[in-house]
């Protein structure tokens, strides 16, 4: 006859097999009650894993577009205050040029206005947001215009310097430079000073920025422009007119040279103005663009994570009653236990 099912040792090999299932059990639901969320979704699921993992999957690829567009504001934002700072040196500059018509002391402000103008030009185009260059098209990790006034000279003036000793014979610190006349001050800044600002000169000595501004993608179905190039001609007609009146001789030059400069520069500054400002507001059309486009993703991500929490959250009062009586339970098994392990067959005979 056999005893083996009754054994002492059987009884405990059972019980301990209960323990470590309410064990596991209990694991479970602690965990569910600090998480608030199914410990195991795919075996509380079932067949409708696949919605969870579908809706989880959109809900996180809706969240990164949206980090992604809170880059994108803060390069916008950028972007904007830079132009900004831009327009009003601009502005103030062809001020100053209006209000001076002759070189009576004028002259030497309007050069020290044009080097500080092109200084503040170089600047900002040149800034970096999380260390990209925010103007340089798709070349983020180049800087985007040459120093102009920097040590060793950069490669732009070094083509400016040499346009002007090419032309006139001479350099621009030289008292010959009061000899100018009229017309070859017009036709230098018409002919060989004007094409230092074209292709491809402009991309050899002074811009390393790629035409190509950033596209962004805002939503799912939207792309934006989100960037500007160092190579925009607004930025040309400025680094054009800011580098004439500081490094052509400006002060020294006769009455004729120095008006046809000063009419020269301000019809650029004008052009430049309107050019910018326009740039402005395409940046401002992007900024709303990316504002209403996080609006309408929050709204999407809420109505998703609303559905996923309906999946797979759990109540946590249900689950805290439930932690409860398994508590009670594991309890009791181990008093059982306890129990089973002091029987021994010598106490009856």
């Amino acid at each position: 006859m056999k005893t083996t099912f009754v054994s002492s040792y059987t009884l405990s090999n059972s019980s301990r097999s209960v323990l470590m299932q309410q064990a596991s059990n209990l694991s479970k639901l602690q965990t569910e009650l600090s998480t608030r969320r199914k410990a195991d979704v795919g075996l509380d699921l079932g067949s409708g894993t696949g919605e969870a993992v579908t809706l989880r999957s959109e809900y996180n690829r809706l969240n990164a577009i949206m980090d992604t567009n809170a880059l994108v504001a803060s390069r916008l934002d950028v972007t904007q205050a830079a132009l900004d700072d831009v327009l009003s040196t601009a502005e103030n500059f062809l001020s100053t040029l209006v209000g001076v018509s002759d070189t009576s002391g004028s002259s030497s402000v309007a050069q020290g206005e044009g080097k500080a103008g092109l200084d503040l030009l170089v600047a900002r185009l040149n800034t970096q947001l999380n260390g990209s260059y925010i103007f340089a098209g798709l070349n983020t990790d180049v800087s985007p215009i040459a120093d102009y006034f920097g040590t060793p000279a950069g490669s732009n003036k070094t083509a400016v310097d040499t346009a002007f000793n090419t032309f006139f014979g001479f350099n621009q610190d030289d008292p010959a430079v009061a000899n100018i006349s009229a017309a070859d001050m017009e036709t230098f800044l018409d002919g060989d000073f004007a094409a230092l600002f074209d292709n491809p000169a402009w991309g050899n000595d002074w811009s390393s920025a790629s035409d190509q501004s950033i596209r962004s993608r805002i939503s799912t179905s939207e792309l934006a422009e989100t960037s500007v190039s160092a190579n925009e001609d607004a930025f040309r007609q400025l680094a054009e007119a800011f580098s004439m009146v500081a490094d052509l001789g400006t002060s020294e030059l006769g009455e004729g040279a120095y008006q046809a400069l000063t009419d020269k520069a301000s019809k650029l500054l004008g052009e430049a103005i309107a050019g910018v400002t326009d740039l402005m507001a395409d940046m401002g059309t992007a900024q709303e663009r990316v504002s209403n486009a996080s609006e309408r993703l929050s709204i999407q991500t809420n109505i998703l994570n609303e559905r996923i929490n309906e999946l797979e959250s759990v109540d946590p009062t249900e689950t805290a009653v439930r932690l409860q009586n398994a508590v009670d339970q594991m309890e009791t098994t181990y008093a059982v236990t306890a129990r089973l392990s002091q029987l021994s067959l010598i106490n009856y005979l």
